[in-house]
């Protein structure tokens, strides 16, 4: 967090020479007289809200969700880019480097599995509490014995 911070002021100091990335502009606002003017930083992550050092800074506060099977089809996909990543990286290593390593790539096979099999835990958990808070309908029975229970003194 405290590098976010640091960029954040460093960004806000110098918006085109920092080095948060940057998006051009695609059309001008009618009122402006160029994108030159305006300078947007868009911060994501819900711990910023309550982050106090950035409690200051910020203009404007979104709070945006997304569907849970979208944001768990990231989430894998994140993961997996990570892994990817991290397998790259290695793989431009020179030789000899590699060859101190030698069970990596069998680790970043493993860290994959778990990745999956965590996501079908996850989808397990969610199937089996999917229908948990909907209303269900009880016999009569069941009712009187609650009416009963429920006004008894």
């Amino acid at each position: 967090m405290e590098e976010m911070v640091t960029s954040i002021h460093s960004w806000m100091k110098n918006p085109t020479g920092s080095s948060v990335s940057t998006a051009e502009s695609k059309s001008t606002p009618v009122n402006l007289k160029s994108t030159e003017e305006v300078h947007i930083l868009i911060a994501e992550g819900f711990l910023l809200y309550n982050y106090e050092p950035l409690n200051e800074v910020w203009d404007r506060r979104y709070f945006l969700t997304i569907p849970y099977e979208e944001c768990k089809r990231r989430r894998r996909t994140n993961m997996h880019e990570q892994v990817n990543r991290t397998e790259r990286q290695f793989r431009s290593l020179p030789a000899n480097q590699q060859n101190l390593l030698p069970q990596f790539l069998l680790h970043l096979d493993k860290i994959r599995k778990c990745i999956d099999h965590n996501q079908e835990i996850l989808q397990t958990i969610v199937n089996e509490c999917k229908h948990m808070f909907e209303n269900k309908e009880y016999g009569e029975d069941v009712c009187k014995n609650w009416t009963l229970f429920i006004f008894q003194k």
